[in-house]
């Protein structure tokens, strides 16, 4: 399976999706040892990011008009890709869908939804359809029983099968191995690598989302915090580490790229990457439990070896947690550090990510770096936060 631009989740579930949304998705950048790459790949990112999403949303929406991404919403694990999308009618959750490339030239999507469906759809160049078609297709995941249904097509190049048996599918596609796609539009295999972990994302995501309706359909409600906080934190990051020569992404490009309400900064000529946000807790009773969706961010887009560790911190009364994540591969290297601080009903995220050739930061030097400017945001949001 080739790899997937990409930039968790979790119900209880609820609790332990708000921390795994909200981290920025700077944290999984794409991995690169030379510091002007760094940048470069972000952008390279958005756009793409940005043409999956009309795309998905074609697919899953059946036009441009009836779904829209949740901003924020993107998740990923390995070589799948995956956000939450609204229905433009009522403006209420609709679905999460998540999408791997693979070298043949396919696309594979899988889609759960909010009336308790799953979604399998295809788009390859190899098929020739008249969009609106609909013809018979069966599924065979390894030597389980096959699914059989009528698939609908989208485009000239793409179809897809709703299953009401939702159970079955999502274990079955979570388990296999190889799904073997039959009809007489045509026939595709494909490896399931990496299903398990990402479709329970995938409905992790929908059990988040599901009550979520549009800001367009409800009362506005007013930004927790103004980003003039967000920017002091965030220079204070940039001074502490020595850094004269970098530039903040601005807010169109912040937005098109994480969420709307953070600080991105990048300094090409030290080789590192770091930003700030800020988010409601939403009732989190532990920062830990939001672990495994934010390692997975991190993570995510590693081609080579990763290691991770997570370790609390011990900060002023407040409770803090590190996560650190490792990615080598045969010619770069990049470590990434998230701190998360739960601040009254907020918690708060900073992050470096340190490219192979960020040499004037010792990397056993970083962990006391990383904690030292988590404990500085902090006291910025306490001191907010009691003046309100």
């Amino acid at each position: 399976m080739g790899p997937i631009v990409s930039w968790s989740v979790f119900l209880s579930i609820r609790a332990q999706a708000i921390s795994a949304a909200a981290v920025v998705k700077v944290i999984s950048v794409t991995v690169a040892s030379i510091p002007d790459r760094l940048f470069v790949n972000l952008l390279e990112y958005a756009m793409r990011l940005l043409i999956s999403a009309l795309f998905l949303s074609i697919l899953f929406g059946f036009t441009p008009a009836v779904a829209e991404q949740i901003r924020g919403s993107s998740f990923g694990f390995g070589n799948w890709n995956g956000a939450a999308y609204t229905s433009d009618a009522t403006g209420e959750f609709s679905h999460c869908v998540i999408s791997a490339d693979y070298v043949s030239g396919d696309t594979l999507f899988f889609s759960v939804n909010s009336d308790a469906s799953v979604s399998v759809a295809v788009s390859s160049p190899n098929l020739n359809l008249l969009e609106g078609q609909q013809f018979p297709v069966a599924l065979y995941i390894d030597r389980r029983a096959p699914f059989y249904g009528t698939a609908t097509a989208i485009s000239a190049e793409a179809a897809v099968l709703h299953i009401t048996e939702f159970e079955r599918a999502l274990r079955d596609l979570r388990k296999g191995y190889v799904l073997r796609v039959e009809s007489p539009a045509g026939a595709g295999v494909y490896n399931l690598t990496g299903t398990y972990r990402a479709l329970e994302a995938t409905t992790a995501c929908a059990v988040r989302y599901l009550d979520y309706a549009d800001a367009g359909t409800q009362p506005a409600q007013e930004d927790t915090f103004d980003r003039t906080v967000l920017f002091q934190i965030a220079t204070e990051m940039i001074a502490e580490m020595g850094i004269t020569e970098f530039r903040y992404f601005n807010e169109a490009e912040t937005r098109d790229l994480f969420v709307a309400n953070a600080v991105l900064w990048s300094s090409e000529t030290s080789g590192v990457l770091g930003g700030v946000t800020i988010v409601p807790a939403d009732g989190i009773t532990s920062l830990r439990d939001g672990d495994g969706g934010d390692i997975a961010f991190l993570t995510k887009d590693c081609d080579g070896e990763v290691a991770t560790t997570a370790r609390n911190i011990s900060m002023e009364a407040l409770e803090a947690r590190e996560l650190r994540s490792l990615c080598v591969t045969d010619d770069s290297q990049v470590e990434s550090l998230l701190t998360k601080t739960l601040v009254g009903d907020h918690v708060l995220y900073t992050f470096l990510a340190f490219g192979g050739d960020a040499a004037g930061y010792a990397e056993e030097a970083r962990p006391k770096l990383s904690e030292g400017v988590a404990l500085r945001a902090a006291s910025y949001v306490k001191e907010a936060v009691d003046l309100k």
